[in-house]
């Protein structure tokens, strides 16, 4: 992923710093937003170079995780999706289409190779988004 990142986003100071450091451990970009309209600017002027979008349900402001991974996938839709939480109120069927789930307390190595697994889905897709 050397022009793309992962957008990490979560109100947690210590699990933000805590996932960019396991993920830039990795050899991963790490862009970061503290809540959903935070992470929508962000989107709005790098969304091009995001591969990956990774957030926590709860966050603070008009927005949960789910808003945000589904607008996410409407209007970036060549963005990764990993919903992370430990108090998911909702059934799966509320996850976004093709959205992955990670369950709090998570173990780093299945943050890392969930990062890593849709990092690479999305390179494999950019050749062929490219002549479209």
């Amino acid at each position: 992923m050397k022009s793309s990142a992962v957008l990490i986003v979560d109100d947690e100071p210590l699990i933000r710093e805590t996932v960019s450091e396991l993920l830039s451990g990795a050899g991963l970009s790490i862009l970061e937003a503290t809540n959903g309209d935070e992470a929508l600017e962000m989107l709005s002027r790098r969304g091009h170079m995001v591969a990956v979008l990774l957030t926590d349900v709860r966050m603070p402001g008009e927005m949960n995780g789910i808003d945000l991974a589904r607008l996410t996938q409407s209007t970036w839709p060549w963005i990764k999706v990993i919903v992370m939480s430990g108090f998911y109120e909702r059934g799966p069927e509320e996850l976004p289409r093709n959205a992955r789930f990670i369950s709090k307390p998570w173990q780093p190595n299945e943050v890392i190779n969930n990062v890593l697994h849709a990092a690479s889905e999305f390179a494999a897709i950019q050749p062929t988004a490219a002549l479209h």
